[in-house]
């Protein structure tokens, strides 16, 4: 490992090139003979982590949930493997009791964290982390920063000095001046931190940029736990694959986005002089972390519970229950929800003949025989047929290709055919992930339908008209409309919520697509990378342009969605199956495909707490938008990257 390299890795050994030299050699006779004074002392690295809370502070503004974020910080990285040194509310004393616990841990070329969630302040170009006993400045006091505030850059210089080999700086301290009440407006003083001097070889990752404060919460009834920089970190952390930049990336559009829903602007900042490029790699086929004490466990499962009820009486008891809690205030929600008068039901669904579809102002689409078929014991006139869903006599007349639409509110739907097709990507592709494989045969056994768009938000906002998707209505940025732009801001529970109600509203099978069938109406019948090629550009699909794939160029970042029928149509007729939102389908999260189903149907696995997301957003990085690209997230998970497109199965 080069001496003075710093690298953003957490809780995994970085892929450096004397390890993957080890690596090949397979620990032979000449990896033995190697290992000695090659491999060894890369082995013998270790990962240490100084992960600090504040939020009771005794003189000046306090927070509320800088514990909380220390806590899960901590809890990840202790899963991931690093040995995790930490404390809350500590004052100076305490604090330097705890840095020369640090001190000790470290050794030379081990990977090293430093996380602060609390208040910190800028004076005169340098940035200072408080401890819990920091007192009220008095006029002209500011000498007692300097004094008794903790340097980020003198942190910096105290972890090099003990040979450390890597050194990653995480700070969410970037909070209003701590010192409001006293009046104080001192140049510095007055909202978050400055620009970090970052030597050569670190990596400093921070809450909000320079002059802007970071969010403990977004209300004063925010049931999470977490303060928003954290909440958005956590679920990275975890993603495997992910390098530093794009976790920052991640985290600046997360945070950004997030915090817009309360007219905040914030948005993370990072300082990076690492050379290259490094990957956050969580171990494939490594056995499962241990599992964490959570103090809140109950009150989670049964707040799930009560949501898949959602009864007023089930959040009745679920507030008697508990009494107090982080998430009491959400439940009280849910409850008079519930005790409110129905919504008023604005559109009544009227079906519609299929071959005769409007979306959205798009052209009508036409039968290319004229719209008659052979039913097997009869023959119907799709272009003629009465109102009303499709019988299964219609269903049988429906061809690769043919659209139709069951109600005024439902989605366009397109009919995908049968076949088989080489899921996941091979190894040469580039950005490859391992998740993404092995390759395996999957056949498709009949045909199915898909959603032509996804779902956009004139179509949740008529299922929360109708009484249906629990009354949910997203939250978007200001300035975002409504309307033809995919909704996102939506579970996997809220995806759903919305096929519950289209299949009550059609008597049909409306469902999720699996995740083997997502990636085959992905494809359409190619193998490349994106089913327009082995390249990408922002002419073919949403997403940020600032970055390149392959040969292509860089191109728009848009910063936002686009209408769901932006961009051309994939070879099965289907819009934007890559890019612009992220799209829920039914699968459990699984590390590979080694024990995947090979039938299209989903891999349903017991005890499954996380679901797969399929095809990119408007704000990832382009090799994010290949076909075969995966991960996944916690159900209940909402994001204003997520959205969805609906599937149906068809009668024989």
């Amino acid at each position: 490992m080069r001496e003075g390299v710093s690298i953003f890795i957490i809780g995994l050994m970085v892929e450096t090139v004397v390890m993957r030299f080890c690596r090949l050699l397979g620990y032979g006779l000449l990896g033995l003979l190697l290992a000695i004074t090659t491999c060894a002392p890369a082995l013998a690295e270790k990962q240490v982590a100084l992960v600090i809370g504040n939020d009771r502070y005794v003189s000046v503004t306090p927070l509320r949930k800088a514990v909380n974020d220390a806590r899960a910080v901590a809890a990840v990285l202790k899963e991931i493997g690093f040995e995790v040194i930490s404390g809350e509310n500590l004052s100076r004393r305490e604090l330097n009791r705890k840095l020369g616990e640090f001190d000790q841990a470290i050794g030379p070329g081990d990977t090293v964290l430093f996380y602060f969630a609390g208040h910190g302040v800028a004076l005169e170009g340098s940035n200072y982390l408080l401890s819990t006993d920091m007192e009220q400045l008095q006029p002209g006091g500011e000498n007692t920063v300097k004094d008794e505030g903790y340097s980020v850059s003198g942190l910096i210089e105290r972890i090099a000095r003990r040979g450390a080999g890597n050194q990653i700086v995480v700070l969410d301290a970037c909070r209003d001046n701590p010192f409001a009440s006293s009046g104080r407006r001192s140049v510095g003083l007055d909202r978050g931190l400055g620009r970090v001097d970052t030597p050569s070889g670190t990596f400093v990752l921070m809450a909000a940029g320079a002059g802007q404060s970071a969010l403990d919460r977004l209300s004063d009834r925010d049931p999470d736990p977490n303060s928003v920089f954290t909440r958005q970190l956590i679920p990275l952390l975890r993603t495997p694959g992910l390098t530093h930049i794009e976790i920052a990336k991640r985290l600046q559009t997360g945070v950004r986005t997030l915090a817009s829903t309360v007219g905040h602007s914030q948005q993370p900042a990072y300082y990076d002089e690492v050379p290259g490029t490094i990957v956050i790699n969580r171990a494939v086929g490594s056995p499962p972390t241990p599992a964490v004490a959570d103090p809140d466990a109950a009150m989670r499962s049964d707040f799930a519970i009560a949501q898949q009820a959602n009864s007023r009486a089930v959040w009745q008891a679920f507030i008697d229950r508990y009494k107090s809690g982080f998430l009491i205030e959400a439940a009280r929600e849910r409850l008079a929800a519930l005790s409110a008068p129905p919504p008023a039901v604005t559109t009544t669904p009227v079906v519609t003949a299929p071959g005769k579809i409007e979306v959205a102002g798009l052209p009508p689409s036409t039968r290319p025989d004229g719209g008659s078929c052979d039913g097997g014991a009869q023959t119907v006139s799709l272009g003629s047929r009465s109102a009303g869903v499709l019988t299964s006599s219609e269903e049988r007349c429906l061809k690769a290709k043919d659209e139709f639409r069951e109600c005024a509110d439902c989605p366009a739907m397109v009919v995908v055919p049968a076949g088989s097709f080489t899921m996941g990507s091979p190894e040469s592709e580039k950005k490859r992930e391992s998740n993404e494989g092995p390759q395996r045969t999957v056949r498709i056994g009949k045909p199915f339908a898909v959603g032509k768009f996804t779902v956009s938000f004139a179509e949740w906002d008529a299922c929360v008209a109708g009484g249906g998707c629990k009354g949910y209505r997203p939250l978007v940025i200001r300035g975002w409309d409504r309307g033809i732009l995919p909704v996102v801001n939506v579970s996997w529970e809220d995806a759903q919520a919305f096929v519950t109600w289209l299949s009550k509203v059609t008597g049909k099978s409306y469902r999720l697509l699996t995740e083997a069938e997502w990636e085959y109406a992905a494809r359409a019948g190619t193998t490349t990378a994106f089913w327009w090629g082995p390249t990408i550009s922002t002419n073919q699909a949403n997403y940020d342009g600032n970055y390149t794939y392959a040969s292509n160029q860089k191109g728009l970042y848009r910063m936002y969605t686009l209408p769901v029928d932006s961009f051309s149509a994939n070879p099965f007729g289907l819009y934007q199956m890559l890019g612009n939102v992220n799209q829920w389908v039914e699968d459990c999260s699984s590390q590979n495909y080694k024990d995947a189903p090979t039938d299209g149907s989903a891999n349903v696995i017991k005890g499954c707490d996380t679901r797969i997301l399929r095809g990119g957003s408007y704000s990832e990085l382009p090799w994010r938008l290949r076909a075969a690209q995966r991960f996944w997230t916690y159900p209940f998970n909402r994001d204003l990257r997520y959205g969805f497109r609906v599937a149906r199965t068809l009668n024989p």
